[in-house]
């Protein structure tokens, strides 16, 4: 039987901004030059000549000021324009981009556009901020677990657990190793530490639906990776990703995959990540803890979150986690 692997090369707002500025800049800096040099030493032209720009769109789609989407428009004016000037991303080639290309780049972005921000307003932009609400829950009620008692990390930990369960009605390996860094205090990722004095941010809200996007690129590199299969064949289809951002480069580091799953009559995946659930658990919570969760990684425990699982619910829970932690965070100001 034959497998066929196949991949596309995805790009994050970070990296992204780096080629709409060397397109964009007269007299482009050394630290810009340097950066994109990385990618032109990094990658092939075909490649960079291929990317898939969803994912940074994904990300960078809730905010439609002018200044906002005329950047977004050349950004992806520059990407397009990576497929005609196949040459190293230096200065030369911004210039060529400027003297040659950007009209029928911005034209060509044009027509993309407006026919993204159409799917967005259908429902793709909801469905985006449908599942950044859930990511932001689960940093949202780690951080009142946290700032709300001097209880163990352990019982902490354990009390996330019950509420992914309970009141979310959603397992997320990923996130909850993510937030046991949180809790545990273990400085793993650059996300645990910048949450680490949330209390004392200026706008700790922000910080968190910013946390909580990043968690959706990973997130939505998974939904990405699919299957498609006959009767002969199956072929894989598997997401990579360039950033130069250490929160998601942390998170990837923290969260390492071992192999995802693949159902072939759907597009469901399923990651099974390098670290061990069970073993990570039991060095977390200790086997006394952890027998008292049995239930909840079972199919019984599955079958009760799905019959139960909500977006309505998770934003009901959002908007009530938000008043209590600004409410403590107030009091812990005070």
């Amino acid at each position: 039987m034959m497998f066929q692997v196949g991949y596309g090369t995805y790009i994050d707002s970070n990296a992204a901004s780096f080629i709409r500025s060397l397109a964009y800049r007269e007299e482009p800096k050394e630290h810009l030059l340097n950066f994109c040099r990385m990618l032109s030493d990094s990658f092939s032209f075909d490649e960079l000549s291929n990317i898939n720009p969803y994912l940074y769109l994904w990300e960078a789609q809730r905010d439609r000021s002018p200044e906002t989407v005329t950047g977004i428009r050349e950004t992806m004016a520059a990407l397009f324009a990576l497929s005609w000037i196949k040459q190293p991303l230096n200065a030369e080639w911004g210039k060529m981009y400027r003297k040659l290309y950007q009209e029928q780049a911005e034209a060509e972005a044009d027509r993309f556009l407006y026919q993204f921000y159409l799917n967005l307003d259908a429902g793709l932009g909801k469905a985006i901020e449908d599942q950044v609400d859930l990511l932001e829950a689960m940093l949202l009620r780690t951080k009142l677990i946290e700032l709300s008692s001097k209880r163990s990390a352990q019982n902490k930990l354990n009390e996330l657990l019950q509420f992914m369960h309970d009141e979310l009605s959603t397992m997320m390996i990923r996130e909850l190793l993510v937030c046991a860094d949180i809790l545990f205090r273990e400085g793993k990722s650059q996300m645990s530490q910048k949450l680490d004095g949330l209390q004392k941010k200026k706008s700790p809200f922000d910080e968190l639906r910013n946390c909580a996007r990043d968690l959706n690129m990973l997130r939505s590199m998974d939904q990405l990776t699919n299957s498609i299969s006959d009767n002969t064949n199956a072929s894989f289809y598997i997401a990579n990703l360039i950033t130069f951002d250490r929160d998601i480069i942390d998170i990837i580091q923290l969260t390492e995959l071992r192999a995802i799953a693949l159902r072939r009559s759907s597009s469901d995946a399923f990651p099974i990540y390098n670290q061990q659930l069970d073993t990570w658990l039991s060095e977390k919570l200790g086997e006394k803890r952890l027998s008292g969760l049995e239930n909840i990684f079972r199919k019984d425990g599955f079958d009760t979150r799905s019959r139960a699982r909500s977006r309505s619910n998770v934003k009901t829970i959002l908007q009530e986690d938000r008043q209590k932690l600004a409410c403590l965070i107030e009091r812990i100001n005070s």
